[in-house]
């Protein structure tokens, strides 16, 4: 099965596979994915890169414990440039200057989606959650 995904509809137990392929533009598919580690008195977080749509370079934020993000504190602290797009108990949707767009649950997961690199990435994420 390399280079296929296998999906099963288990409403009906069917089976269909899609071939995927490389993206010669994606910067993941064409590099080995790299991953930076950020430590401070508070957390340990891993950065991964992973294909985003739309060919935008994304990127995911997990924390090695659930940071339990007090998710109002950040929402009235964060700089004016990012626009709310959603608000819910488990976390919240962010859109900057409509090139990036920031998801950050309770628990630390953060995922950044338009930035240029993994270390802007999680500068950002850093500067949400206030590390």
């Amino acid at each position: 099965l390399s280079g296929t995904l296998l999906v099963i509809d288990a409403s009906d137990l069917s089976f269909e596979k899609v071939y995927l392929q490389k993206e010669d533009s994606c910067g993941v598919c064409k590099l080995e994915p790299e991953e930076i580690t950020f430590k401070s008195n508070r957390i340990i977080t891993k950065v991964n890169a992973v294909c985003g749509r739309e060919l935008k370079s994304t990127y995911i934020v997990v924390p090695e414990k659930d940071l339990d993000l007090d998710l109002q504190k950040i929402i009235e602290n964060m700089d004016k440039s990012y626009s709310i797009v959603l608000i819910s108990e488990l976390g919240f949707a962010l859109n900057k200057n409509s090139r990036m767009d920031i998801n950050i649950l309770k628990s630390g997961v953060g995922i950044i989606k338009g930035t240029q690199g993994d270390k802007a990435a999680l500068e950002i994420y850093k500067e949400l959650i206030q590390e």
